[in-house]
């Protein structure tokens, strides 16, 4: 599946998808982004997201989603 796919999948199935495949589908985008302050950025929002607690981790992956709507819009899909 290409990163294309998955973030159409992510951000179509977000809140059912398993938060771990979906912050790892967010760092590969990450790693399209163009600059290296906003690589690095997102980078540690990603890593936020991961140390959260549990019920706090969903609310923090949802403020990820712009950056899933950005890959999708700078891809043409």
């Amino acid at each position: 599946m290409t990163l294309a796919d998955d973030v159409m999948r992510a951000r179509s199935d977000f809140e059912s998808i398993d938060l771990g495949e979906f912050l790892n589908i967010v760092a590969r985008v990450r790693d399209e982004l163009r600059t290296n302050h906003t690589r690095k950025y997102l980078g540690e929002k990603i890593e936020s997201a991961r140390r959260a607690e549990p019920e706090k981790r969903h609310p923090a992956c949802k403020k990820l989603l712009p950056y899933l709507d950005w890959y999708l819009a700078d891809k043409g899909l």
